[in-house]
């Protein structure tokens, strides 16, 4: 079996079959299960609740049920895009370091209206929110920042979040 190293190192570590001794479990048996359980999602998943978020919002559901990660050329008008556009690690005092992303929310429309619109409700399903999922947790969601535009025929509202 192979058993996890502690950061300071335990002298518990074990090789596995092949002799490695990676920080990552290379063990045949049970080695997704332990690393999947060894591993703390970091704001890098947070994504998942900002869909949770957005798909939970009547307003937004009212203007529309699509949302997609990072980008998509299949869907139809109007539709949402969420991205990860920065991510900035402040060191603090205990040894850990605190995260923070800044996530920007694209609403595609066909109509400058309509695009508004779905921004806005993005705007009040977001900011200031808080939520968490399986141990991932949004402590803080504010607006930053925002522009508009037009692009394949679409006006676009981006909304930039900074979300701890």
């Amino acid at each position: 079996t192979w058993i996890p190293q502690t950061r300071r190192g335990d002298g518990n570590r074990r090789e596995c079959e092949s002799g490695s001794r990676f920080s990552r479990p290379t063990c045949k048996e049970n080695s997704n299960k332990i690393w999947n359980a060894m591993m703390k999602e970091t704001v890098l998943s947070i994504g998942r609740i900002i869909r949770a978020l957005l798909l939970e919002d009547e307003q937004v559901i009212k203007i529309t049920q699509s949302v997609f990660p990072v980008w998509t050329d299949k869907a139809s008008l109007p539709y949402i895009v969420y991205y990860r556009e920065k991510l900035v690690s402040q060191p603090v005092k205990c040894g850990a370091s605190s995260l923070t992303a800044r996530i920007s929310v694209e609403c595609l429309a066909e109509g400058y209206d309509e695009a508004v619109a779905l921004a806005e409700a993005v705007n009040q399903a977001l900011d200031h929110a808080v939520g968490e999922d399986n141990g991932l947790s949004i402590r803080s969601c504010v607006l930053v920042d925002s522009e508009e535009g037009w692009r394949d025929d679409a006006y676009i509202e981006k909304l930039v979040f900074e979300v701890k």
